[in-house]
């Protein structure tokens, strides 16, 4: 049998997420996970938290320079999406939104955030999209 380290948890379900997942397996019935489904999720949580800490890192200036520089009620009319060779790509819920974002990229925020991010930014694509505002993590928390 391999040897733990201290790294490594006694319990397989240490993880508070994979708890709450066997908890809601057991309030519908289900029995309790495998060894290897625990691995598997344990592994697909990881993954997860890798692709949100890349994406962190892709994004950092980025958003720093959005929070700043964008108008308040044009930011809580969007979200950022993605930023890609380039191109930050921004949804809001209607094209009115989009129009203004538009309009005051044309007015000189274009410009001003591809000063404040070091010219990485080279131009901003809207989109119409469905914005969540405040996701509930914990529908049961209620």
């Amino acid at each position: 049998m391999a040897r733990r380290t201290r790294a490594q948890p006694r319990d397989p379900v240490a993880d508070p997420a994979l708890r709450r997942l066997i908890a809601l397996q057991r309030a519908k019935g289900g029995s309790r996970p495998t060894e290897r489904q625990v691995a598997d999720t344990s592994a697909a949580f990881r993954a997860i938290g890798d692709e949100l800490r890349r994406s962190a890192k892709r994004l950092g200036g980025i958003m720093e320079a959005w929070d700043a520089l964008v108008p308040a009620p044009l930011r809580d009319a969007t979200r950022v999406e993605s930023f890609e060779r380039g191109t930050l790509t921004v949804t809001a819920e209607s094209s009115a939104t989009i129009y203004a974002l538009d309009r005051e990229m044309r007015a000189g925020l274009e410009a001003a955030l591809q000063g404040a991010t070091g010219g990485r930014l080279q131009r901003v694509r809207g989109r119409i999209g469905r914005i969540d505002r405040d996701p509930d993590p914990d529908p049961d928390a209620r």
